[in-house]
């Protein structure tokens, strides 16, 4: 070439937001694990929020019969069809999405302008920043730092209040419930409470990705006939298939119609539409209710382990566990180490904090001898660590 070239600079003015450092493999590593450092034994990976079995044999069979050789339904119809029966609500309001994340940027693109106001809540899962950011959108946070949703009350008070000159109208109330990484969640009412105080023209989109973890099996969205709630239910976690790439959204035919609109043609994979058909059927339903209950047995355990080893673990309802630690940044290389991974929560706005996914008991048992390893000896528990607990009651 004849002269220097230059890519297109970004149509943000302040340029692309980073991407937050998130959970699994990274790049170069085996997705299925690999070894670990040096190695060693396998890296075991609790910085992810998945189903630790392996995928349901029924599902896997759909799998691989979903027909390759033609292009999928860009419609997803029969897959929308099985999932609306088994919430008993109008295929119209239901639609597919390859993946959770890419459901959230979508309705920010959807719904979102530059210089439009972006409300999130809580200490929380950072795409949803991320989406914001890469819209322009005036992005404001209410409960950020805290190990804990914030009251509902607390939401409603930043809604009513909202100031248009400074943060744009109002279109899109970012809530995850039960949250990612602390694992609370608000009940059906307090979710209502918040919808009632939305202005019109904006949206509560409610990100139900752990609904299941917390109910125990694969129930119906919190309020699936209010039109101000888009409901997202990733799959992939409780299926145990996050490579499959597959979500649900739950809300008004007019809101998915705009989404559907927004999304490339084909977005949903054969086989992705395929086991979404096999979930609700009654095997893969029954067997995931056993495994959840399993998973809420595990999580208990867990917790009382890293109790012992000086954690101070917060109360959840998924299967993934918020805890503060004395001097993170040490425990989580030292972890590393040891081919163990644990996501460090400082990307949600809450450093010297870690969130653990329970995986199965012989997996759990070596995250702990691990963890009592690194303790010196006649190190007691960590007592005082409840009491600079800033989400604690």
């Amino acid at each position: 070439m004849s002269r220097s070239w230059s890519p297109p600079p970004p149509a943000l003015e302040s340029g692309l937001p980073e991407l937050d450092p998130h959970g699994g493999p990274r790049h170069g590593e085996d997705p299925a694990g690999g070894q670990g450092p040096e190695g060693g034994p396998r890296l075991l990976d609790f910085s992810t929020n998945v189903l630790p079995f392996p995928p349901d044999p029924e599902l896997l069979e759909a799998f691989r019969d979903a027909p390759l050789h033609t292009y999928p339904d860009p419609a997803s119809r029969r897959a929308r069809e099985a999932m609306a029966r088994h919430w008993a609500t109008d295929p119209e309001r239901i639609a597919l999405a390859p993946g959770g994340g890419e459901l959230i940027h979508r309705t920010a693109a959807t719904f979102v302008a530059p210089g439009q106001g972006l409300l999130i809540v809580g200490s929380t899962f950072g795409e949803y920043r991320r989406a914001g950011l890469l819209r322009g959108a005036l992005v404001r946070e209410v409960g950020r730092g805290r190990a804990r949703l914030p009251d509902p009350d607390a939401v409603v008070e930043v809604v009513r209040g909202w100031d248009t000159r400074r943060w744009g109208p109002l279109r899109l109330v970012f809530l995850c419930s039960p949250n990612n990484p602390t694992g609370d969640g608000w009940p059906d009412g307090a979710i209502s409470t918040v919808a009632d105080a939305l202005p019109t023209g904006s949206l509560l989109v409610l990100d139900e990705s752990y609904r299941s973890f917390a109910t125990g099996d694969l129930s119906p969205p919190h309020r699936p006939t209010d039109d101000r709630i888009l409901h997202i239910r990733s799959l992939t976690k409780d299926l145990a298939l996050p490579g499959l790439r597959v979500a649900v959204a739950a809300g008004s035919p007019e809101v998915l119609e705009l989404l559907e609109r927004a999304a490339p043609p084909w977005a949903v994979s054969a086989p992705a539409q395929r086991v979404v058909e096999a979930a609700v059927r009654p095997g893969p339903l029954e067997r995931l209710g056993r495994r959840l209950e399993e998973l809420r047995r595990l999580r208990v355990e867990l917790a009382r382990g890293l109790e012992d080893a000086g954690w101070s673990p917060r109360p959840s309802t998924t299967g993934f566990i918020l805890s503060r630690v004395p001097d993170a940044t040490a425990v989580i290389r030292s972890l590393e180490a040891r081919g163990i991974r644990v996501r460090d929560a400082a990307s949600f706005g809450l450093p010297g904090w870690v969130r653990v996914g329970s995986r199965t008991g012989p997996e759990n048992g070596r995250l702990l001898e691990a963890l009592n390893a690194l303790a010196p000896a006649g190190t007691p528990p960590n007592g005082t660590a409840r009491d600079r607990d800033p989400g604690a009651p």
